[in-house]
């Protein structure tokens, strides 16, 4: 997102969470800019790097199998946990042939 647009969002979020919460605000839209922040550089590297032979490999499939094979399903990018809650969890996981 570019950056000028991200302030503007943020600073909407601000007003919102500051009218909402008062001085709690501080503390919680720190925790939610890096949480959607960690969520950006998962995705970028998802989209970027090669594939790790680790346990995140897990995470680069489900990702994948979003973007490839059922658009319409896993959209959990750092974590499969919504998708299983939601019911949103892919009906074949990516399978290398």
């Amino acid at each position: 997102m570019p950056p000028v647009l991200s302030l503007i969002i943020s600073t909407l979020f601000f007003i919102i969470y500051r009218a909402v919460m008062g001085n709690y605000v501080f503390g919680f839209l720190s925790g939610f800019l890096m949480g959607y922040s960690t969520y950006l550089a998962i995705h970028y590297a998802i989209h970027v790097f090669k594939m790790p032979k680790n346990f995140l490999k897990i995470i680069w499939e489900h990702h994948l199998t979003h973007h490839y094979r059922e658009p319409d399903r896993a959209f959990g990018v750092s974590s499969p946990l919504w998708d299983y809650i939601f019911g949103t969890m892919p009906k074949n996981e990516w399978k290398k042939s």
